[in-house]
């Protein structure tokens, strides 16, 4: 086709959708204009998760009529004059988009008047066409109606996520704006009924503490570090308190909330060795970067920058995080029992510690070795009773269609199996393995009696943020189907009834947090497809880990119900679960003539 211009209405659609993907898009551009026109109280409501009304109210400075007219156009602002103004950005907000965006794709009204008026004005808007302009009464600031968003874009709309879902995506950006602004009071109902009401704090510590559900006071240690012209504030969090995934590492770069891989790696670094393999720090910070030492201008949605000097922040966050982190009290909890850290621990030192769960004790281990967990067997015997027992029965005899037999010969960094197989020398992830056999079990699940779940009389009430909170209770359903029954307590409570008989409590906790996480970091999967991923989580959760000391028996029972599985060379996230050396590939190994 000739090259020709695009008319403005699909100019403007295209445009719109680099901003505004889904409903937490509009509620973050819209909230970020009220912190900057220097709001103390921001009130946000929700209908059908922001997909048929958002309101957002604030007592900021509001705008004159001329200014309305002027802020539904494409890069009308009052953040910036110049390119070079960037370099000095004190406002979350510069592009000129938002609002014009959004009206591009919704039924947009917005009504506002200046705190020495009389009246306010209200402008409105159809798809990107203005319909009116007329005085207005309003109270002091800016109120912004959004109705029937992506109604005129159909392919937008049918990629939106269930309401409780978007919902819960709103009140996790809401939360971590709440712990940046402090002062400022945020209100989010939803559907009529309240979501949250955070009043200004007295601290940023005592917000936080709400948020994290924390109850200690000690589990929390701030830093203040500046050197040059790099400023780090903000909490780390004691790391016996973890978590699945990244969600609770919050950074923000001058006022502005972003997410940045490299800011969440030096976070996790400096946290080592204290935090488990696949588990996750709690952490908020607040960096101060001169605007010519980063780039903001990277993305539409404002979430990402670019460091000019990014090796440097790397090592001063990783390291301030590791200073920090050997402060706090040798008292930790870990499964039930007391470890101390080692207080000759260095931020890059080789070698990690050996944690005995059941004594507290700790031993330096030889560099480059794998940390030990002593006690790690008693934590979950009852999975290897278990497996055993069932491992047992499949052994009576040999097992002709699936391998033959299997010798086990010796259990390496209590992690890999080493034996023989019909002549051949076999070395097995015993991880891997225990998940191809779990995962298959719960394929089946169906044809497994009442009696494969156990009922808990005493069990930890799970305590949630609001965004958990909202999704866990569409997914209450899902979670029971696969064995974990859960009781809600009110509020953001919920008690763990049942549990498969291969699970832990803490497994499971572990498992419903993880799952959510996944949820609110927009790695979901719907239908048939999120099932399949909840399976492969619970796999993981309710499988031997790396680091626990096995038995003969153990060995062989799991190496001969792994040969029993539909496909036992693959864990259900695609990783192998042996390899195996015949006698061809034993002799190129030592060089003998073949």
């Amino acid at each position: 086709m000739p090259i020709v211009i695009l008319d403005r209405d699909t100019s403007e659609k295209i445009a719109a959708g680099e901003v505004v993907e889904r409903p937490l898009s509009v509620v973050k551009e819209l909230v970020e204009n009220s912190i900057d026109a220097g709001s103390g109280s921001v009130s946000v409501d929700l209908e059908d998760g922001g997909s048929s009304v958002i309101r957002i109210v604030d007592d900021g400075c509001g705008m004159t009529r001329d200014e309305l007219e002027l802020a539904v156009c494409r890069f009308a602002t009052s953040k910036i004059r110049s390119f070079d103004d960037l370099e000095s950005l004190a406002t979350l907000g510069f592009r000129g988009e938002a609002l014009p965006s959004i009206g591009a794709v919704s039924t947009l009204e917005i009504t506002s008047r200046l705190h020495d008026a009389e009246h306010g004005h209200r402008i409105t808007l159809e798809g990107g066409v203005k319909k009116s302009v007329k005085e207005a009464a309003a109270e002091k600031g800016t109120f912004i109606e959004v109705r029937q968003l992506f109604f005129n874009t159909p392919a937008r709309k049918k990629f939106q996520k269930s309401p409780s879902q978007e919902t819960a995506q709103i009140t996790h950006f809401l939360a971590r704006m709440a712990l940046a602004y402090s002062s400022v009071h945020f209100v989010l109902s939803a559907n009529g009924r309240p979501v949250f009401n955070f009043p200004p704090a007295v601290s940023e510590r005592e917000r936080l503490m709400e948020l994290w559900k924390l109850k200690d006071a000690d589990d929390l240690k701030e830093v203040d570090y500046r050197k040059r012209s790099i400023s780090i504030r903000g909490f780390f969090c004691n790391p016996c308190h973890t978590r699945g995934n990244r969600l609770e590492i919050i950074t923000f770069v001058n006022g502005r909330m972003i997410k940045s891989p490299l800011l969440m790696q030096a976070v996790q670094e400096g946290y080592q060795p204290f935090v488990p393999d696949r588990k996750f720090p709690q952490a908020l910070l607040f960096l101060e970067i001169p605007g010519s030492e980063i780039d903001v201008n990277v993305h539409p949605s404002k979430v990402e920058i670019r460091f000019a000097s990014a090796g440097q922040i790397f090592r001063e966050v990783r390291d301030v995080t590791a200073g920090t982190v050997r402060k706090f009290s040798t008292a930790v909890s870990a499964g039930g029992s007391a470890y101390s850290f080692p207080v000759a621990y260095q931020a890059g030192k080789p070698g990690y510690p050996d944690f005995d769960l059941r004594t507290g004790e700790v031993r330096e281990s030889r560099q480059g070795e794998l940390p030990g967990f002593s006690g790690y067997e008693e934590y979950v015997s009852r999975s290897a009773d278990q497996l055993t027992s069932a491992g047992k029965s499949e052994m009576q005899g040999a097992i002709a269609g699936s391998g033959g037999s299997f010798f086990p010969l010796a259990q390496i960094l209590n992690t890999y199996i080493v034996g023989d197989m019909n002549g051949e020398l076999v070395v097995v992830d015993q991880h891997a393995a225990h998940e191809r056999v779990t995962y298959e079990r719960l394929v089946r699940r169906d044809e497994q009696s009442p009696s494969s779940l156990q009922g808990l009389l005493f069990s930890d009430v799970l305590e949630l943020s609001d965004a958990e909170s909202a999704l866990l209770m569409e997914k209450l359903p899902l979670f029971t189907s696969y064995g974990v029954e859960l009781e809600h307590f009110g509020g953001n409570s919920f008690r763990i009834r049942a549990i498969p008989a291969f699970m832990s409590e803490r497994d499971a906790g572990e498992l419903i947090r993880e799952v959510l996480g996944d949820l609110l970091d927009g790695r979901e999967r719907e239908g048939a497809d999120f099932g399949e991923s909840v399976r492969r989580l619970m796999a993981c959760h309710g499988s031997i880990q790396a680091g626990r000391r096995l038995t003969p028996e153990e060995m062989t029972a799991l190496i001969q119900s792994l040969l029993k599985c539909d496909d036992p060379l693959h864990c259900p996230h695609g990783r192998p679960t042996m390899a195996r050396f015949g006698k061809t590939e034993l002799e190129k190994l030592f060089k003998r003539r073949i």
